[in-house]
């Protein structure tokens, strides 16, 4: 009917007992999400992960939980993190190397947009190597290997960058040194001309005399 039509989608007229239910919800928010209509991809999404959550459905809650991780990164929203454990907490438990291999990496590329998570980016990168190289993927370990040396070069560039404040440092510290040792010498020779002056003086006097 017309006013069938006229509903909107994103309210699926299915009983909530229905096991498509979470299903349903999901593909209708991938197609908004591939279309870049992200508010009702959101919305969607949230909608299949929370039945999914309702029925303990591991794979389902990585799923839908992988995508809003997704979304909320676009949004700069931190819930991003808090999804993206999830799925990765998920896809442990599913024991599913796939799942675990793209939880791994989508935290550690999380973190590493992070400026102060570089360590942590580190390690989830490293794990990943590891899931990849028993799951014999090499194109997803030459990805992570480059993510490695970003992240070697990014720390040989803070390395350098703090070397080089201490060595300012340490010169500032040296010019203040030499400084107060030069005004030392000045003042060392002012009370030697002040004591010859003195003893010329003295001399001076008792020749008078």
């Amino acid at each position: 009917s017309n006013n069938s039509n006229n509903s909107s989608v994103n309210d699926i007229s299915l009983n909530e007992k229905n096991s498509y239910k979470a299903l349903a919800y999901s593909n209708l928010a991938s197609c908004y999400y591939d279309n870049e209509n992200i508010t009702d991809a959101r919305d969607c999404f949230f909608k299949a992960y929370k039945i999914e959550k309702a029925r303990n459905n591991y794979d389902g809650i990585y799923f839908n939980a992988s995508y809003l991780a997704k979304i909320c990164i676009r949004d700069k929203s931190k819930k991003a993190l808090d999804f993206l454990i999830e799925a990765k907490q998920c896809a442990e438990f599913l024991n599913e190397g796939f799942y675990e291999l793209e939880a791994t990496l989508a935290l550690g590329d999380y973190y590493y947009n992070q400026a102060s998570l570089k360590k942590e980016a580190l390690i989830e990168y490293f794990r990943a190597k590891r899931i990849a190289q028993i799951l014999s993927y090499s194109v997803d370990i030459s990805k992570i290997d480059k993510g490695l040396e970003a992240l070697h070069s990014e720390g040989a560039s803070l390395r350098a960058m703090q070397q080089q404040h201490e060595d300012d440092i340490n010169k500032r510290n040296a010019g203040v040194e030499a400084e107060y040792a030069s005004t030392l010498a000045s003042l060392a020779e002012s009370d030697r001309t002040i004591e010859s002056d003195y003893q010329r003086q003295m001399t001076s006097g008792a020749n008078a005399e």
